[in-house]
């Protein structure tokens, strides 16, 4: 139960952080950013599961899918952004602006399909 409300309460203060750097014009940008990290995490999950465990059963590549889509919900990587900001100050605006941006489409866009995703890839693996 404090696990939830504490995340709640990170969530919300990122969010009152994050919403001046929302207002940005490079959205395509970002949503291309968004999609790069998709790739990438997938190619990365799908190494490391190959490297140490082998195509197995239990490793199958609708399974990568899964754990790639399910990750990257942007709590690390607001940490490392609040202190980018912290010690550049407003010479990494755009830096920001499209790493809140990236991070905000991850919550929204996986956190919507994933559901949908299990349950079209649960057939498969």
């Amino acid at each position: 139960m404090v696990e939830p409300v504490i995340l709640s309460l990170i969530f919300l203060l990122i969010g009152i952080q994050a919403a001046e750097y929302l207002i940005f014009d490079q959205w395509i940008f970002a949503a291309i950013l968004f999609i790069f990290s998709l790739l990438v995490r997938f190619v990365v999950v799908g190494g490391m599961l190959h490297n140490i465990f082998g195509y197995s059963s239990r490793f199958s590549w609708p399974s990568v899918s899964i754990i790639t889509w399910s990750g990257m919900k942007g709590t690390m990587s607001v940490a490392l952004l609040l202190s980018i900001e912290a010690a550049a100050g407003s010479q990494a605006d755009i830096i920001i602006s499209l790493s809140f941006a990236a991070i905000v489409l991850s919550l929204i866009v996986q956190s919507i399909g994933e559901y949908p995703l299990t349950k079209k890839l649960e057939n498969k693996s």
